[in-house]
């Protein structure tokens, strides 16, 4: 389970570095940025199929991890 947690948190984590404007000398942040999505990467998918109302007749279906968040 500990890995699990660990994905959630770096989700957060990633939502946070995309807000930043990096700077192309920020080797670090860089570097950071790419350490998260490569864990992120080893997430064993627990997908899951939603159905989004856009509209009183329009909608769509969309599936999603539930762990990392990823899209399918």
């Amino acid at each position: 389970m500990e890995h699990t947690e660990n994905l959630r948190a770096l989700v957060q984590v990633k939502t946070i570095l995309e807000r930043l404007t990096l700077d192309k000398k920020d080797v670090v942040l860089h570097q950071i940025t790419t350490l998260v999505t490569e864990y992120l990467d080893t997430c064993q998918h627990d997908i899951v199929t939603d159905y989004i109302d856009v509209g009183p007749d329009n909608g769509y279906t969309i599936r999603f991890c539930d762990i990392c968040m990823k899209t399918f």
